[in-house]
């Protein structure tokens, strides 16, 4: 088994994305790539580049 860290990026919500959008879209993510989040992950949600409509998430991941 196998665990690290991934990371997407969000934009076009209107607004930061609450930790449970964010587990939502990224065990969607991960489960593309035949991983899984954990059930007690805490997502790290930062935004990118000064823009307040775009957002890069990391989340740990275990296969």
């Amino acid at each position: 088994m196998a665990e690290g860290t991934f990371s997407f990026e969000l934009a076009g919500l209107g607004s930061e994305p609450t930790p449970e959008n964010a587990l939502h879209y990224g065990r969607l993510l991960a489960q593309r790539g035949e991983a899984r989040v954990p059930d007690d992950a805490q997502p790290v949600i930062t935004r990118v580049a000064d823009d307040p409509d775009w957002w890069r998430i990391e989340l740990p991941y275990t296969t």
